[in-house]
C-alpha cells in the first residue's frame, strides 16, 4: 500500500498517535527522541539479531521501509541518498570479515550522519 493508505489503515485500526515518553530514547537534543528513535532502535535489534546469512536481506529491508514509510520526506530522502552508496561503502569494509558486522556498522555509520 502507499503511505496514505497505511496511515489510514494504522489509523482505522486504532493507532494514531505515538507515545509521549521514550523511556530509551533520551538525549540533549529532545527533537531525535520519540518515533525516530524508536526506530533506530528496532533496525539496530533486527540487524543484530540477524543471521550471518541474512544480513543484507535485513538491511534492504530497512532502507526500503525508510523510503516507502517513513513520513518525514527529507529524512527519507537523506537516508535514501546516503543508502545509494551502501554497496560501495559495504565494499570498503574488507577488513571485517562477517557480513552481519558490516551491516551493522553501515547502519551506525548511517545513523550518526543523521544525527550529526
Amino acid at each position: 500500500p502507499t503511505r496514505q493508505r497505511w496511515m489510514e489503515m494504522l489509523e482505522h485500526s486504532g493507532v494514531d498517535h505515538w507515545p509521549s515518553d521514550w523511556v530509551m530514547c533520551n538525549s540533549m537534543r529532545p527533537e531525535l527522541h520519540a518515533y525516530p528513535c524508536g526506530l533506530w532502535l528496532l533496525f539496530h535489534t533486527l540487524l543484530a539479531h540477524s543471521t550471518q546469512m541474512h544480513a543484507m536481506q535485513t538491511l534492504y529491508a530497512i532502507v526500503r521501509y525508510v523510503d516507502v514509510f517513513f513520513s518525514c520526506e527529507d529524512c527519507a530522502g537523506h537516508f535514501r541518498n546516503m543508502s545509494k552508496a551502501l554497496h560501495d561503502d559495504l565494499g570498503l569494509m574488507k577488513k571485517i570479515q562477517d557480513p552481519r558486522s558490516r551491516t551493522e556498522l553501515w547502519l551506525w555509520q548511517a545513523h550518526n550522519r543523521v544525527n550529526a
